[in-house]
């Protein structure tokens, strides 16, 4: 609809007695303030100016790098995400390809056993609402189960969980059920959200036969 200032509604009403907007004869022309009215134009502008902020943050690249130096001063959205799941699942490859690409050799050296969260911190190449930097600290936990201990801090923090399994070793997705799983429910926030990776999917399909893969896909 049309919109008219104060001002100028004023203006009109000096010489008219009718709506500039129906141009129907008003049986009144003084002006009373429709709070009601007010409220919903103004839900109705927050809504749209959320919804363009949405659209316009549908497309973004994460960022393992510098932070551009305009952007220091920004204020930020911290979110903190853990890779969860048994040892020798690939988690800290996995960690590895978000930090380097696919085909860095950094990927595909030879991985340590993890026995302290390792943490990696990366940002989106747009700001949120055109004003907050978000910045992604992604935690490579122990997955041995004496380290599980060192653990719970992550549950407990974490914003969102990549639980990873070794598709070659149907152990692993059950300890994925049994315990991390569990302990993410149990000790993670209220609206944590999480999600399955099946690891090492290349080994799944040249060495494991029709039987095992049937069985681990019902499972997973």
């Amino acid at each position: 609809g049309h919109s008219y200032e104060f001002d100028a509604i004023e203006r009109w009403l000096t010489d008219n007695n009718t709506s500039p907007m129906t141009n129907k004869t008003l049986n009144d022309r003084r002006f009373v303030n429709n709070f009601n009215l007010k409220s919903a134009i103004e839900e109705y502008c927050a809504q749209k100016n959320t919804i363009l902020s949405s659209n316009q943050f549908l497309t973004f690249n994460i960022r393992y790098s510098r932070m551009p130096n305009t952007w220091k001063n920004k204020p930020t959205l911290n979110i903190c995400v853990s890779l969860l799941g048994s040892s020798n699942t690939g988690k800290t490859t996995l960690a590895r390809y978000l930090q380097y690409g696919l085909q860095s050799k950094f990927v595909h050296l030879n991985s340590t056993v993890t026995v302290a969260a390792d943490l990696s911190f990366f940002y989106l190449d747009q700001l949120y609402e055109d004003k907050y930097v978000v910045i992604i600290q992604l935690s490579d936990i122990p997955g041995m189960e004496r380290y599980e201990s060192c653990c719970d801090n992550h549950f407990r923090h974490c914003h969102g969980a990549l639980i990873v399994t070794d598709s070659t070793d149907i152990d692993t997705l059950e300890r994925a059920e049994l315990y991390w799983y569990k302990q993410l429910q149990l000790k993670g926030q209220d609206h944590v959200e999480y999600m399955l990776v099946c690891n090492k999917s290349d080994l799944f399909q040249r060495h494991c036969d029709d039987d095992y893969r049937r069985i681990f896909l019902e499972r997973a």
